[in-house]
Parts: C-alpha cells; sequence; structure tokens
C-alpha cells in the first residue's frame, strides 16, 4: 500500500488494481494526507479549488415560515424585517470582499417577498454583476411560496429565479428548529 501511496504522491498513474486498492485501505490518515499532497500539488494557490468560502444573508424573518423556526417572528413583532434590496447587494458586496465565493440567502415568506426579490442580488439594477459569485438561496417551501403568490408554474419559477443568477438551492433550514421541536426530535 505504501508504494501505491508513493505513487499517487508522485503524480504517477495509478493502475486501475492500485486505484481498486486504495479503496481497501484502512490508514485513513496516510489516505488524507495523499490526498492533501496531491491537491497542493495540482493547486498551489492558498484556496482549494472545492473550498466554498460562504455566509448566510436571512432577507426577512417575518411568517409564514412557520413558528418552528428558530428565526420566526410575527410580522407585527418589534424585531421582524424584511430587508431592502440595497442593504442586500452591500452584504453581498461585503461578502465578496472577504473573498467569498458563495451566500446562502433564505428565511421567511411574507407576501411582501415575491418573485422579483432576486432580480438584484445575482444583476445589480446598474448592470454591476456578480458573475462569479454563487447564489444559494431559497429552500423548496420558498421556492412553493413563490409559486403561489405569483400564481406562476414550479418551472418558471425556477426559470426566473436561474435567469436571474440563482446557482443552487438550500435544504429546508431543519437545521434550525425552535428548542421544543428539536428536543422533541
Amino acid at each position: 500500500m505504501q508504494r501505491v501511496l508513493r505513487k499517487a504522491v508522485d503524480g504517477q498513474r495509478l493502475t486501475f488494481d492500485e486505484g481498486v486498492a486504495l479503496m481497501d485501505c484502512r490508514d485513513l490518515p496516510a489516505l488524507g494526507r495523499v490526498a492533501d499532497a496531491v491537491c497542493r500539488r495540482l493547486h498551489p494557490e492558498p484556496t482549494a479549488p472545492t473550498t466554498s468560502i460562504a455566509t448566510s444573508t436571512t432577507p426577512t424573518s417575518a411568517p409564514p415560515c412557520g413558528d418552528f423556526c428558530a428565526f420566526y417572528r410575527k410580522s407585527t413583532d418589534a424585531d421582524a424585517y424584511v430587508l431592502p434590496r440595497e442593504e442586500i447587494y452591500k452584504k453581498i458586496d461585503e461578502t465578496i470582499a472577504l473573498a467569498a465565493t458563495q451566500t446562502l440567502m433564505q428565511g421567511g415568506m411574507p407576501p411582501s417577498l415575491k418573485l422579483e426579490m432576486v432580480r438584484g442580488p445575482a444583476a445589480r439594477p446598474e448592470g454591476c454583476a456578480y458573475p462569479k459569485f454563487n447564489l444559494h438561496a431559497f429552500s423548496p417551501p420558498e421556492i412553493w411560496h413563490f409559486h403561489k403568490i405569483n400564481k406562476l408554474p414550479l418551472r418558471e419559477v425556477l426559470r426566473r429565479l436561474k435567469d436571474a443568477g440563482l446557482g443552487s438551492l438550500p435544504g429546508g433550514g431543519g437545521e434550525n428548529p425552535v428548542d421544543r421541536v428539536g428536543a422533541r426530535l
């Protein structure tokens, strides 16, 4: 196994059988060191190409995301909010300044949060786009919300979001339940 690992580190091509043998290797720290060495040889830049430096932007805390969410606020609560587009642009600009490559944007589905909200983050009104920045936004319940509130087919909602710069969809936020729900889980 050491010969195969050394061969990989040195950049020599492995045979099919050697690749299969690596699958049976039980020395995970050694495999990790070899993988790191190969990655550093191929990508000496300080950030690996598979690394995603990201931040999270929550555009709203208002309903109807549901009271199961730890960020839930009634629209009448003093700390409820819907961020204006310019504030979202500012947050994305700050994220890019930190060398981040994407932002997660999700949270809440108030009636005022319509589909046009995403026109800005990928291509700002003045035409200053974020071409190398991934907008990882809107969970499946939020996509459904856009479908219902805009009375558009889901396929059309997704097409418009993609055209607006949406790069990928996150999960549904189940990792952030309020304490009573988390305790039951």
